[in-house]
């Protein structure tokens, strides 16, 4: 496993708030390249996980893609996941032996380093950092052929106030919005929400309210390919305090419903 601890994202300025991060210059590369034009092939589904544990949080993301030619190069950016306590990378069931590749975002030739070279990158911002891998398993491959990319990466859930936390997901590492994307979360006290400012209304989230914890929830996002992924980052908050039980219906609306479904049976009897 090749790992890389509190390595800090060499295209952020030292102590700078993510969210106020915007890069200049071109989005970097994420995938399969095609040698013949330097094109990335298509990725026709991307499936994120994110376990969080406090204080920490590990992902994984699974992107599959699609060959168009038989050569080629996959790139991973690994300069864009900020501070990062470990990093692996998985494609097709194996782990790639990589290089380090420093690109200039002004479109000078880029450098390549072993990966034992590169411990501390430059932190500079004038340059995107990727893992490079350039092997057996990227040649002569058949056309339409699958090729399943996985990262997997922990990170430190960030505080923002008393019994306030956030997490960041770069949207600049995805190709596509996300067809699959879930959540658990577990932290040292009840949770009262789990939320996300980018889209409201599509947490779909189960609390535990059994024993005496409740410190555990699991999400589902609804509709993950609706995120926008030019809003640069993925904002998930969590808020502890007492949790919020689930409130029944009021007898009146209970009496409405039955009524109307009454009347439903009633006229479909009637009508025969």
């Amino acid at each position: 496993m090749q790992e890389m601890r509190n390595r800090k994202n060499p295209a952020r300025r030292a102590g700078a708030d993510p969210r106020n991060f915007k890069r200049d210059g071109p989005k970097p590369k994420i995938g399969v390249y095609g040698m013949h034009d330097g094109k990335m092939f298509p990725c026709t589904k991307v499936k994120i996980h994110l376990d969080i544990k406090k204080p920490n949080a590990n992902i994984t993301i699974d992107y599959t893609f699609r060959a168009t030619f038989r050569d080629g190069e996959l790139y991973f950016p690994i300069s864009e996941l900020g501070n990062i306590g470990s990093f692996k990378w998985i494609l097709n069931g194996e782990q790639p032996v990589g290089m380090m590749e420093q690109a200039p975002i002004d479109g000078s030739e880029p450098m390549r380093y072993s990966l034992q070279q590169c411990d501390n990158p430059p932190t500079d911002v004038e340059s995107i950092y990727y893992y490079y891998h350039k092997g057996e398993s990227l040649k002569d491959m058949e056309d339409g052929q699958k090729l399943k990319f996985r990262i997997q990466y922990s990170s430190r859930i960030m505080k923002e106030a008393k019994g306030k936390y956030c997490w960041l997901l770069p949207l600049n590492i995805l190709p596509r919005p996300p067809d699959e994307f879930t959540i658990d979360c577990q932290m040292t006290k009840p949770i009262k929400k789990i939320d996300t400012p980018n889209m409201k209304n599509h947490f779909l989230v189960t609390y535990n309210y059994k024993g005496e914890a409740r410190n555990k929830a699991s999400v589902i996002v609804v509709e993950p390919e609706t995120i926008q992924l030019e809003h640069e980052l993925f904002i998930v908050t969590i808020e502890l305090g007492k949790a919020i039980k689930p409130q029944c219906a009021d007898p009146v609306s209970l009496l409405v419903f039955f009524s109307f479904i009454g009347l439903i049976v009633f006229c479909s009897v009637f009508q025969k």
